[in-house]
């Protein structure tokens, strides 16, 4: 009797999609979630690292990229993996440019006087007007099949000047909603 209700049950929910179509199911949207690692160690009193990111490289860009329209940014957040002593007090600052090092500033952040230690994070809060440029680049990267490259870096600095080796690893994430026709 169970199976007979659970059948119906399928049955029913199937047939109201097929009636009223399926163009709901056509829409979807997909994460694609990239992250830059920065790695330095130094003796001075500031750390810096910088990396250029290829988003063609990222395995769900591949998979979703013939049927992405268009992506919109959802947030950015670093991580720190790990530090060299535990902890360390400083500026942290991260930038983001379109393509490279010389492109266009998308947004930087300062996070001034903070403790660097494994596992803290926190978000970076852009303004409405720095997540218009990304969006815009973003969608214009996509649409005229332009660069798919943004260019990350991370600098630490007001760090104790005591002659210690200092290392920091610190992932930049951003993540980004891809919207397209499945």
């Amino acid at each position: 009797m169970k199976m007979k209700k659970y059948l119906f049950l399928l049955t029913a929910i199937f047939s109201i999609m097929f009636m009223t179509g399926c163009d709901e199911l056509e829409d979807f949207t997909v994460n694609v979630p990239f992250a830059v690692a920065f790695t330095d160690s130094t003796n001075s009193t500031e750390t810096f690292d910088n990396e250029v990111y290829d988003l063609a490289d990222n395995s769900v860009y591949q998979e979703y990229q013939e049927k992405i329209e268009d992506f919109e940014f959802l947030e950015a957040r670093y991580n720190v993996k790990e530090t060299l002593p535990d902890t360390l007090t400083g500026t942290m600052t991260f930038t983001v440019n379109k393509n490279d090092s010389l492109g266009e500033e998308i947004f930087s952040q300062v996070f001034p006087n903070v403790k660097v230690y494994k596992d803290a994070t926190d978000m970076l809060v852009l303004t409405q007007a720095q997540i218009q440029m990304f969006n815009a680049y973003l969608l214009n990267m996509y649409a005229n099949a332009g660069t798919t490259k943004f260019y990350g870096e991370a600098v630490v600095s007001g760090l104790a000047d005591d002659g210690s080796l200092k290392k920091i690893v610190v992932e930049l994430h951003l993540l980004l909603k891809a919207k397209g026709k499945l």
